[in-house]
């Protein structure tokens, strides 16, 4: 076929297109133009870090999860040797055919400092943001059809580089990328839509192409796509412009389409449609690529807050760091799903992605699963706050990190709102300097992107010291007291929880004393135990050292929900419920945080502390809920029966127990082996209920719930006797890899809740937990000793073999 002929072909179908026929596209491609082509480069490298000898693995791989937790590590960071040189190398071929075209490495993220070598050569230099995604061209470096080439990537992490656990090495995809010479550019389509009058959407695509000689005149083909059939097609020409024979800088063409009845993304409807771009340059080279996109329209006003389409909500969301516990940084869709599920359990509809770029297919699952995402660029600025954290390549590297940032995660719809910044230190030490860096990354960020933006501040000063001017949404790091106040002197501001509570914990632990007015904690007062210095007499801990012990003790944090470890900024979950309540205007908040992570584990953090990941989740490292998740489930959920009870009811004669209840009812009344210890009503703005003392006896307390003067729901926890045995459950079941559960009961099926029992395991393991933040079993082992009852193993594939010390395993 002659290009003429192919040309028409492509017009003729274009034509019927658009006038509603079904047709398929001429087969075959012009002569000279390799079709794109992504492979998975992922498997089989060659791995060597410092001076060991090299091993074969396959990505994402985080090095540090492979070695011992280590005290040359501060807590801080994890307590996991996440510093050093490290370099993987890989040998590919490619065919006379892909030769033809351009050869691109694209790599979602690489701990960090990471450079390419290909052939010997370097091919790009120093990259020194670990959490960023960005491509580098291979071609010019490239052997002969059939012959091998050697590639290598090579990082270098330095100590001091974090303040919590950033992973290590190459922690995300790799992909080999093999496109036309004249192709659509890495990450060079951007989707809008907007809302029509009459119903309909209009869906913008702006489709950024490079390779190209002018003048010549583009075909660009754009189709919409809903669940596999198209819904609505266009096309257009445009004309190069003459670049005197030389290859044109990066060309922009836009194209309008319409999409009737639009099925609108939302955290309830997360509707999905694909955006397929099809170029074609005088036939001589061809490209075709498809974006997922959503319909959607998120509204910010300060009169009244935040929307989406056309329902006010505000956001109930939970803050994330980056890593899944036992397999480090290393991303799993598996294990992101996991979460996000858990989160949704929560009840949670956003996420903050805290405080970096998440790996892309991160937002891929929000987008399905139906998430609102605040989508964080950066930690810190100019100022440090580690020794050689990002502040070292801020000034040089910050437009483009931002900038690719942005257009990488410009499409999904899940993305309501950037973050530029957490706590950046310039909000307090120079607001000068931080308000001329802020609105510098805000232009950038509308370089590429019309979302709104937010800063993360943590101190009450940042309110009026012209921090909250850089942004069009002020971001709110334990503010809530002040969310009022602030709209009403600024009139066109928004303001958003960016990070609420801080609450520590420690999964099924509990101590006493009990203080004498513990409902102060969650009423007015949102501090009441948090003033002066802490028990050594030193630092700003804000404990008075009478209560140290029933709030800190053995590397562990009483599980009540209301022990925070900052006076002046941190607080229980319930004085954001009612500050947020009581101000429908501030458009949400994300809790810290959804599960616990690794590294910062306050208060043990220190030297000599044995503490490597935190305590603020409402779930543990394992994921398995701590009791403060069904706080949150019982205020998120409040249309749905919940009822939850603790502590747990194995305690010693003669003690007196405070016992709360996390319940979205309005009534509710307990008792202990079916006697009755009272009637609690919720008051307005209340969020838990709570007995104050109450005699141990052993046996069972039971809780009766009701709403509205109607049976809403009941819980019901029992003194558990000796441990019988351990029940071994898939917890979760993914594609790659599986979570199981194991759980020590008595002889009637009781959880033991305080039961340490170790486990030993047969199988392709991927890592062990038990949620406990002072345990010191390496991740990789083939044993782990549950903590308060619990353990977690998780497998590559649903093979596994367990055996306890003294007790039978029995499969659920």
């Amino acid at each position: 076929m002659t290009a003429n002929a192919d040309g028409i072909l492509k017009m003729f179908a274009c034509a019927l297109a658009c006038a509603g026929a079904s047709v398929a596209l001429a087969a075959g491609k012009p002569f000279d133009a390799p079709e794109r082509n992504i492979r998975n480069f992922n498997a089989a490298w060659t791995f060597a870090k410092d001076a060991e000898a090299p091993r074969t693995v396959d990505l994402p791989h985080d090095w540090a999860v492979d070695y011992p937790f280590t005290e040359k590590v501060a807590g801080c960071e994890g307590r996991l040797p996440y510093h050093g040189r490290g370099v993987y190398r890989k040998s590919f071929a490619l065919t006379a055919d892909e030769l033809k075209g351009r050869t691109y490495l694209e790599i979602d993220g690489a701990m960090c400092h990471s450079s390419v070598w290909l052939n010997g050569k370097q091919v790009s230099g120093d990259r020194p943001y670990g959490y960023i995604s960005y491509s580098v061209e291979l071609t010019k470096f490239l052997k002969g059809a059939g012959e091998k080439n050697d590639l290598e990537v090579v990082l270098d992490t330095p100590p001091k580089s974090t303040r919590y656990y950033s992973g290590a090495g190459l922690y995300r995809d790799v992909r080999l990328v093999t496109v036309p010479n004249f192709h659509v550019a890495y990450n060079g389509v951007r989707v809008r839509t907007q809302p029509l009058a009459d119903g309909r959407a209009k869906v913008i695509a702006d489709v950024t192409v490079e390779g190209a000689v002018g003048p010549r005149t583009l075909m660009m083909d754009c189709h919409v796509y809903k669940n596999g059939k198209a819904v609505e097609m266009q096309s257009r020409n445009y004309v190069m412009p003459d670049g005197g024979g030389k290859p044109l800088p990066p060309q922009t063409v836009s194209m309008e389409l319409v999409v009737d009845h639009p099925e609108l993304w939302s955290p309830e409807t997360p509707h999905l449609y694909e955006l397929e771009v099809e170029v074609l340059l005088r036939n001589v080279n061809y490209d075709k690529v498809r974006t997922r996109f959503g319909i959607r329209t998120p509204t910010w006003d300060p009169k009244t807050g935040f929307s989406l389409n056309g329902v006010h909500r505000q956001m109930k969301g939970a803050c994330l760091h980056h890593d899944f516990g036992p397999l480090g940084g290393a991303f799993h869709v598996d294990a992101a799903r996991r979460q996000l599920k858990i989160m949704k359990e929560m009840g949670a509809d956003a996420i903050r992605t805290t405080h970096n770029p998440p790996d892309p297919k991160f937002l891929d699952l929000c987008d399905e699963m139906g998430f609102m995402v605040m989508d964080e660029a950066f930690d810190m600025w100019e100022l440090q706050k580690n020794d050689n954290d990002y502040h070292v390549e801020f000034p040089e590297w910050h437009e483009r990190d931002i900038g690719d940032f942005v257009k990488r995660d410009r499409n999904h719809p899940c993305v309501m709102i950037w973050s530029i910044g957490n706590e950046v230190q310039e909000h307090t030490a120079d607001p000068a300097r931080g308000y001329r860096i802020g609105t510098n990354l805000v232009e950038i960020v509308h370089r590429y992107d019309d979302r709104p933006t937010t800063v993360a501040c943590w101190c009450p000063i940042a309110l009026t010291n012209g921090m909250q001017n850089i942004c069009e949404v002020m971001g709110a790091n334990y503010l809530p007291w002040w969310y009022q106040g602030f709209i009403r002197d600024n009139p066109d501001k928004l303001i958003i929880g960016t990070e609420t509570e801080s609450v520590l914990s420690s999964r099924g632990v509990y101590f006493f004393p009990w203080p004498e007015k513990p409902n102060n904690a969650f009423k007015d007062d949102p501090q009441p135990f948090f003033y002066g210095k802490g028990p050594d007499g030193k630092g700003n801990w804000g404990l008075r050292p009478e209560v140290w012990n029933f709030i800190f003790k053995d590397g562990q944090v009483s599980g009540y929900d209301v022990c925070c470890y900052q006076a002046d900024i941190n607080h229980p979950p319930d004085s954001q419920f009612k500050y947020q309540d009581l101000e429908p205007r501030c458009c949400g908040m994300f809790t810290w945080t959804g599960i616990d992570y690794l590294g910062e584990p306050t208060p043990y953090g220190g030297d000599g502390e044995k503490a490597r990941s935190a305590y603020y989740g409402a779930c543990d490292l394992c994921g398995f809920p701590k009791d403060r998740f069904w706080l949150f489930k019982s205020n998120w959920k409040r249309d749905v029966p919940t009822a939850h009870l603790l502590p747990h009811w194995n305690w010693k004669a003669g003690m007196t127990i405070p016992v709360h209840l996390y319940s979205s009812g309005d009534e509710a009344e307990l008792f202990v082996n079916g006697k009755s210890q009272g009637v609690r009503k919720r008051s307005k703005q209340q969020y838990r209920f709570a007995w104050d003392a109450v005699a141990y006896d052993p046996g069972a307390i039971k809780v009766v719930v009701r709403k509205d003067g109607k049976a809403w729901a009941t819980d019901e926890v029992k003194t558990a006797g000796a441990p019988a045995r351990v029940v071994q459950e898939l917890d979760y079941k993914g594609d790659k890899l599986c979570y199981w559960k194991f759980t020590v009961v008595d002889k009637d099926g009781v959880v033991c809740p305080t039961a340490a029992v170790k486990l030993s395991f047969k199988g392709k393991l991927a890592g062990v937990c038990n949620g406990d933040p002072t345990d010191w079993t390496p991740f990789k082992s083939a044993h782990v000793t549950t903590f308060n009852g619990l353990a977690q193993a998780i497998t590559w594939g649903e093979a596994l073999a367990a055996t306890a010390d003294g007790l039978p395993v029995v499969e659920k």
